[in-house]
């Protein structure tokens, strides 16, 4: 049961703004680390550093409804390293013990925005096998994410005698945990081995809507065909989508944010551009050329084609194939570019006046995808919830006794 406590403020004046102070008390141990709910707030976790017990321990700064809020919790992971999978309007994340499936299963905690926390494993692999024959060391897991209303798993089973690749999905409902299996679709192997299609991928959600697209050529158009699936993985809808004609250079594409794909490091896949859904609308992101330089270019699909949306400088230079990744928040599209060497995250907005926003990539920020679209404070941690901006310091971290935030009222 989730344990509510008081917060401790500090105010200050400033001119024009209201600042106050959030004083979090120590606890048995230091916090090491500070993780954001996008939407929500963060979530401070402490253990035992020499790990005679494995359990978590968090405390949530955030909201319910228009209220601020804490509360602490706790749950007991199988080993050292929990798989924290979360997305943009997520009112439900994970902290997973395993990626690969173990006898079968993987095994989870579930924490809702209140601070309920529900511990379980789920028998995916008995689940799939029952609705296409297969042998799990054929099975690939492909990409782990968190909709509005469920937490999806893909894979690729490899059918060797048919010569082919199966794409399915397990997806486990939130309010139940009820575990629910499909087809996505299938390519053949050729195709799959030639490149000249990725197989099926999980474009966006909205909603109880989840889609998935694989690239296809009709009448004589490239492009992709689109389906929609519910949580319970049956098919609705499918349509096609054509790709730009030309204008796009070849990337590859490697996910972005706090998904399967950023613990999975599967091979990168080649691609002319990236498909986005987001908040009931198609987004198209790819590498152009402005004269001798490169830039970003994004597309929105309005009445049967694609709209340009912005174009933004890329200011890293490399003579290789840039790696791209695409991660929807609700204030734009945060694309992260790699030339190898060096990364940055371009985010456009989804309306044209607004400003680009381009800011040198760090691997913490992954778990602070506010980082992407604030820029008060650069370096530290930054949520923002109604109109209040939270900001921490993490050298506050590893160390023993109570942490604070900053919190500035506008």
């Amino acid at each position: 049961m989730k344990n509510f406590f008081l917060l401790a403020f500090v105010i200050l004046q400033n001119i024009g703004l209201s600042q106050q102070q959030i004083d979090i008390p120590a606890e048995s141990f230091p916090f090491y680390d500070l993780i954001e709910w996008k939407g929500m707030g963060s979530m401070l976790l402490n253990r035992d550093p020499l790990f005679k017990t494995l359990k978590i321990n968090l405390t949530f700064v955030g909201k319910q409804s228009t209220n601020t809020l804490m509360w602490k919790e706790s749950f007991n992971p199988a080993s050292k390293e929990s798989y924290f999978i979360s997305s943009e309007n997520a009112r439900y994340i994970y902290f997973l013990d395993n990626l690969q499936l173990n006898n079968g299963k993987f095994a989870y905690s579930q924490i809702s925005s209140g601070g309920t926390v529900k511990s379980s494993a789920a028998d995916a692999f008995y689940a799939l096998k029952k609705i296409y024959p297969m042998e799990q060391t054929d099975l690939k897991l492909i990409d782990i994410v968190t909709t509005d209303k469920a937490l999806i798993h893909i894979y690729r089973y490899h059918d060797k005698k048919e010569k082919k690749f199966v794409d399915l999905a397990t997806s486990m409902t939130h309010h139940n945990l009820t575990l629910y299996t499909g087809i996505i679709g299938e390519s053949q192997e050729e195709t799959i081995k030639n490149k000249s299609t990725n197989g099926w991928f999980y474009v966006g959600s909205t909603g109880e809507q989840i889609y998935f697209a694989t690239r296809d050529n009709v009448k004589k158009k490239n492009g992709f065909t689109i389906k929609e699936f519910n949580t319970r993985v049956e098919s609705k809808i499918s349509t096609f989508i054509p790709d730009m004609e030309k204008g796009f250079e070849m990337i590859e594409n490697s996910g972005f944010g706090t998904t399967g794909k950023n613990y999975l490091k599967n091979e990168n896949t080649i691609e002319q551009s990236i498909l986005t859904h987001h908040n009931s609308k198609f987004y198209l992101t790819g590498v152009g050329s402005e004269g001798s330089s490169k830039v970003l270019k994004t597309y929105v699909w309005n009445a049967d084609k694609w709209d340009l949306l912005k174009t933004a400088p890329i200011s890293i230079a490399s003579k290789q194939t840039l790696i791209l990744g695409v991660m929807p928040l609700n204030e734009g599209l945060a694309t992260k570019i790699d030339n190898g060497t060096k990364a940055m995250v371009i985010t456009v907005p989804f309306t044209k006046t607004e400003e680009v926003i381009l800011t040198d990539f760090k691997p913490a920020m992954l778990y602070n995808p506010s980082r992407f679209v604030l820029s008060e404070r650069k370096e530290e941690f930054v949520f923002r919830l109604m109109n209040k901006t939270y900001f921490f310091n993490s050298g506050q971290l590893n160390k023993v006794g109570g942490v604070k935030f900053d919190v500035i009222e506008k």
